[in-house]
């Protein structure tokens, strides 16, 4: 049985921009978002004794959930110009490094990962996903084979004790616990009124969204603030609440661009490859790619 990191490489990539400095390649390129993210991905690497590494991208362009809803993130103002021109680059870039690297279009990065934890755990593998988002939780699983999420700003290991520790409820009832409060960052209403400590009690009583809407009658005495309220609530806000837990549920049945057979194979890592040289030629600065060949060294690769 292997551990298989799960790399968010886009929340790598935002992450970089912000931290690290702007830096011009010799075409005038902006390139410090990907050197960021390699610097993020040599600090990995170095860590955890696992020889196995999936890294992620978000597909530039709406997916799925926007057919479903046209709103999906509507508000959001579009990622800077210095961002999106990095993007294809880190791609090429991760690839060189030998990684097994992943972005599909019409699904976000979440579908991914959350198909590759389901592929994993197929195989018998645990996986460790490298994230700040919070759709994640719903993947997280102590029961072998496992998944924790690995907080790379706070540095926190989440179990489920954690998540339960966060929302009240476990893992697996994150969605509709989501689906009761919304999610402003992606535009998701969720039921107007409904906050967390109400979609808590509301989840630890009735398990899931379908128990709690088979059980309206019984919200009135419900022992939290404003429970008489919150019946009238739920009634008005069914249909948000449904369409909030359908964009939430992250799928675990994306068709993945890897080679036959098992997924332990393809994420195995193997070493850098000869296309990263002439990559790092273009952004200037091997510092990165040195460490990381001293990291293939120490492991005989």
């Amino acid at each position: 049985m292997f551990t298989i990191p799960l790399l968010d490489g886009t929340s790598m990539l935002h992450r970089a921009l912000h931290a690290a400095p702007p830096t011009l390649a010799a075409d005038g390129a902006e390139v410090g978002a990907v050197l960021g993210l390699v610097s993020q991905l040599v600090a990995l690497m170095r860590k955890a004794r696992t020889g196995h590494w999936i890294m992620v991208f978000d597909a530039p362009g709406p997916c799925f959930r926007h057919r479903i809803d046209a709103s999906y993130k509507a508000g959001r103002p579009p990622p800077p110009p210095e961002l999106t021109s990095q993007l294809e680059l880190a791609v090429s870039v991760c690839g060189a490094l030998g990684l097994l690297t992943l972005q599909v279009d019409d699904v976000e990065a979440d579908d991914v990962i959350a198909t590759l934890t389901h592929l994993a755990r197929a195989e018998g593998h645990d996986t460790w996903v490298v994230s700040p988002d919070k759709d994640l939780l719903q993947l997280v699983r102590d029961e072998q084979p496992s998944t924790a999420i690995f907080h790379p700003q706070t540095r926190q290991r989440i179990d489920e004790a954690a998540v339960m520790d966060r929302l009240g409820v476990s893992p697996a009832q994150a969605v509709a616990y989501f689906a009761l409060t919304g999610d402003s960052s992606d535009n998701i209403s969720g039921v107007k009124g409904v906050g967390p400590k109400a979609a808590q009690a509301l989840i630890s009583t009735f398990t899931s969204l379908d128990g709690v809407y088979a059980h309206l009658d019984d919200v009135p005495n419900l022992g939290v603030r404003g429970a008489k309220a919150l019946q009238r609530k739920l009634e008005d806000g069914r249909e948000g609440a449904y369409l909030a837990q359908r964009l939430l549920c992250l799928r675990t049945d994306v068709t993945l661009d890897i080679h036959e057979g098992p997924l332990a194979a393809s994420a195995r890592w193997h070493g850098i490859t000869p296309e990263s040289r002439p990559l790092f030629d273009r952004l200037g600065d091997h510092q990165p790619l040195d460490k990381l060949e001293d990291v293939a060294r120490r492991r005989g690769l």
